[in-house]
């Protein structure tokens, strides 16, 4: 079973557009998002974390600094999500994601364990 995480982010966010490559303590924000993510028991390869950006020039540099990071990033539909996801999961061959929110760069690490170890233990479930 190959088990990845899938993280949406678009640069032209209308509250703050460009704010995953916003510093904190001289890191881009997506940088501290893909530590936590990364730190999960059940990713093996950074190149199992997707970022799920668009084909909008506007996220070129973001594709950049997750690709510089050692984790990967897939460009898809700009206004349907599901497909991004769907198509990303089909581009890296997943079996089971971790899905996280793009605007948090404080997610943990242990919840992100937890719901996978559900998954895993139960073969019926679709999600948790």
């Amino acid at each position: 079973m190959k088990i990845g995480a899938l993280i949406p982010i678009r640069m032209d966010s209308e509250r703050l557009p460009g704010k995953a490559l916003l510093p904190i303590l001289d890191r881009p924000v997506v940088h501290h998002l893909l530590d936590r993510v990364c730190a999960s028991r059940y990713i093996e390869n950074p190149r199992d974390v997707v970022v799920c950006t668009t084909e909008d020039p506007s996220d070129d540099p973001l594709v950049g600094s997750v690709e510089g990071y050692g984790c990967s990033a897939f460009r898809g539909d700009r206004d349907d999500i599901i497909k991004r996801f769907r198509d990303a999961i089909e581009a890296f061959e997943l079996d089971v994601v971790i899905q996280v929110d793009g605007d948090d760069p404080l997610s943990a690490t242990e919840y992100m364990d937890l719901t996978m170890d559900q998954i895993v233990a139960d073969g019926t479930l679709d999600i948790v």
